[in-house]
């Protein structure tokens, strides 16, 4: 670091003018007290095109948000639905953001907020496609980690707080008014009201009325002086503050919470709400407290999953407490298939509630896609209005992977008739193939009972385009129903006829929808589901991007490997793999096995003979680039190693014949019994699996992946996630290679006779 004479000034003005932008980040280490915020204030006030914000209290997304803002050339385009993208593609010129206090963002004090500013926002800002944006940053490395290698770290030259100064001060105290105020040190906001005050000392061990706690707050300020503990008074209710967080940030160093007096403090905070159907937000300052920080005890305690399955708990809760508290419950990953689950990818979905009202009822439509249906109904019983609530639901639920027999599908259009039969919903997907070329158009039909979401009538696939059908054409409305349509377009829901009510606030993911009166039957990637309307004054609102600006406050965990992969990795796959469950991909038939005297000698691998025999190689033609040949009468067919391969033979083979793969020949070592390409399709890389049963596994893998119709983004990424990772426990040296690396890595379009499948235009999803 540059010479400096205590100012910082040299050091800010010598990484100015560096010219390489590698060291894009300045972080203010040092004592508490010594200034840190002040010097960026003032730095701020010297230094042209400057950005200063304080993010105290701030959640990460609102600083994200203000940055986006300022920073960019212009004002969004209308409509804009786009997410994280936007961090990395919209700032424009340079810029030299000052965040201070960042190690007191967001609203509870066991947030990760701060380190979302150290990690998420850093990095996509430093990251910038069109900008030079350079930050300088408060840090405290308890609350945002360890700075990056790359980090020019300044400490100002103040002397801050002296640790002395707080054992004085503790030590001078009564035992009442110490404990009381170590028990408000516990709490979780920056203001604490009398009542919640009284409700951590009982936590703590002291019961509320045998502290007077008028006399603690004389004898603090007495101690203390005015500007570090006072009341203040807003809202209606008495509220205390302890103005300098180092202060309270000491004193929780000094005398730690422990899981149990967390367990305590979520006890109390439930035990002194009842059950009465008074939404919490509306009762007492104890109620509207614990809206914001319960989840977060929980969490502490290790007792969050209690409270995400309790509906009228979950109910009261407000969303940016339960995100927090998912990412201190589950550092290591979110559950799949949990209530957590639900929640972290309801905010990924970009979903910002207006009102509690808003949050439950998506919370409730999750509840009703995952088949939770009494937590369904304790959400709907929990006292909170809701503008709309989900009266059925097909929408696919999220981590799942593969296709699930009880779903709908992605719904490409959405049809309504009525004739004899009664009155049916009508969905169909477009499954055109060869889109690029010569279009073999086809569309699959589905109907439904609009009251209860059960099939009516058998799958249809219908061989003429989706456009032409006549039930999707502009006259489809029938006459003797009020019937109304409406798409989810870029500025908002666009309704095609006067209705009583207003179709949701929805995530990008639903496209399109249909009322009668005052029910909307909803579609689009993730399935069809039935909702109430919402009033008109929802209308008005913002429409949700399509992901928040930063990645979610938590991540997916693990996801359980399919069964017969699963076994696959304990016994071999040589022994699990079976005709049936390849041709659940491949097709019925597709599997053609050899009779034993028929398998060549010179294929001596003892699991290859085996999958030749039982199971067989999959014919395949026009399928993820993968065509593999019938075998013959004869056997497989011996070929040598092409002279022309960009690399020579890696063993002294034989090699058979099995088919083509990503535009070079597919070929069977008989000796090792792998899978090899033969070089000669312009990439390096060879293997393709380390046995036969292996490779066709991981193709089947990654194309029930493929075909599967997420909800949406963050959950298909959460499942190539788990895909790379199984497809590495089932085949280790053959996903090591690049071309799987690029396939499950960075994305392929397969543009071939499926390529349809991968999404609604036909290119395969990233």
């Amino acid at each position: 670091m540059p010479a400096d004479d205590g100012s910082g000034e040299s050091v800010l003005r010598n990484w100015l003018d560096r010219p390489d932008g590698k060291r894009r980040r300045i972080v203010l280490t040092g004592a508490v007290g010594s200034g840190k915020t002040n010097w960026l204030r003032e730095a701020a006030d010297r230094t042209p095109d400057a950005l200063f914000v304080d993010c105290r209290g701030m959640p990460a997304e609102s600083v994200a948000r203000r940055i986006q803002q300022e920073t960019s050339a212009g004002p969004a385009p209308l409509g804009d639905r786009r997410g994280q993208s936007r961090l990395y593609e919209d700032p424009r010129g340079r810029h030299v953001i000052f965040l201070a206090n960042a190690q007191w963002a967001g609203e509870t004090f066991h947030t990760t907020e701060p380190k979302r500013l150290a990690d998420s926002l850093s990095a996509a800002l430093t990251g910038a496609y069109n900008a030079d944006i350079r930050l300088v940053m408060e840090w405290d490395t308890a609350r945002m980690g360890t700075p990056w290698p790359r980090d020019i770290e300044f400490s100002p030259s103040g002397t801050g707080a002296a640790a002395g100064d707080l054992s004085s001060l503790l030590s001078g105290l009564s035992e009442d008014t110490s404990s009381a105020l170590t028990a408000l040190t516990a709490s979780e906001l920056p203001e604490t009201p009398l009542p919640v005050w009284e409700l951590l000392c009982r936590a703590a061990g002291r019961p509320g009325d045998d502290v007077d706690l008028p006399a603690v707050l004389t004898e603090l300020r007495e101690r203390t002086g005015p500007t570090d503990v006072v009341r203040v008074t807003g809202e209606g209710e008495e509220r205390v503050a302890i103005l300098d967080p180092w202060v309270a940030d000491a004193i929780r160093s000094e005398r730690p919470a422990t899981t149990d007096s967390f367990t305590r403090v979520a006890a109390a905070l439930r035990s002194a709400l009842p059950r009465d159907g008074r939404p919490w937000p509306e009762r007492d300052p104890v109620a509207r407290y614990a809206t914001r920080t319960l989840p977060v005890y929980a969490a502490l305690a290790g007792e969050l999953t209690g409270v995400l399955e309790d509906g009228f708990a979950l109910a009261q809760c407000a969303p940016r407490a339960l995100w927090d508290a998912l990412a201190l419950a589950f550092p290591e990953g979110v559950p799949q298939g949990s209530v957590a689950a639900d929640v972290r990818l309801l905010q990924g979905q970009g979903i910002d509630p207006e009102d509690q009202g808003e949050w439950v009822a998506w919370l409730h439509h999750a509840a009703l896609s995952a088949r939770r249906h009494a937590l369904a109904e304790e959400l709907l019983g929990a006292g909170v209005a809701l503008p709309w609530h989900t009266l059925w639901s097909r929408w696919r639920r999220g981590g799942v992977f593969g296709a699930r027999p009880d779903e709908a599908g992605r719904v490409d259009e959405l049809g309504f008739l009525v004739d004899d039969d009664g009155p049916r919903l009508v969905t169909g997907r477009d499954v055109t193939v060869d889109k690029a070329a010569d279009p073999d158009h086809a569309y699959v039909r589905q109907e439904w009972e609009p009251t209860t979401g059960d099939p009516a009538g058998p799958v249809e696939s219908v061989p003429e385009p989706l456009e032409e059908a006549e039930w999707c054409a502009d006259d489809r409305i029938p006459s003797d129903l009020p019937v109304v349509f409406a798409r989810h377009a870029e500025t908002g829901w666009e309704v095609y006829g006067p209705a009583p009510t207003v179709p949701p606030r929805c995530p990008i993911a639903v496209t399109q929808a249909v009322s009668v009166g005052r029910t909307w039957w909803m579609a689009g990637s993730g399935g069809l589901f039935a909702a109430t309307g919402a009033p008109e004054s929802l209308a008005g609102l913002p429409l949700w991007h399509a992901e928040p600006l930063l990645p979610t406050h938590s991540v997916a965990g693990p996801w359980d490997m399919p069964e017969v992969p699963a076994a696959a990795v304990r016994h071999g796959a040589g022994e699990v793999v079976t005709r049936e469950w390849l041709e659940e991909t491949f097709g019925p038939g597709a599997c053609h096995g050899l009779p034993d005297g028929t398998v060549p000698a010179g294929v001596t691998d003892a699991a290859a003979r085996h999958f030749l025999t039982t199971v067989g190689v999959p014919v395949v033609s026009g399928f993820l680039h993968l065509i593999t040949d019938p075998p013959t009468s004869r056997g497989l067919a011996e070929v040598p190693w092409p002279e022309d391969s960009s690399s020579a033979a890696p063993t002294d083979g034989p090699f058979y014949d099995l088919g083509f793969w990503m535009h070079a020949r597919l070929l069977l070592d008989g000796g090792s019994g792998q899978v090899l390409r033969d070089g000669t399709g312009g990439m390096d890389s060879l293997l393709a699996g380390s046995s036969l049963p292996q490779f066709f596994s991981l193709v089947r893998l990654f194309d029930a992946y493929r075909r599967t119709h997420f909800p949406c983004p963050l959950d298909r990424q959460d499942a190539r996630n788990s895909l790379h990772a199984w497809c590495g426990q089932l085949d280790p040296e053959a996903t090591d290679s690049p071309l799987w690396r690029m396939i499950l890595e960075e994305g392929y379009p397969f543009e071939d006779a499926t390529w349809d499948l991968a999404s609604y235009d036909g290119w395969f999803i990233e």
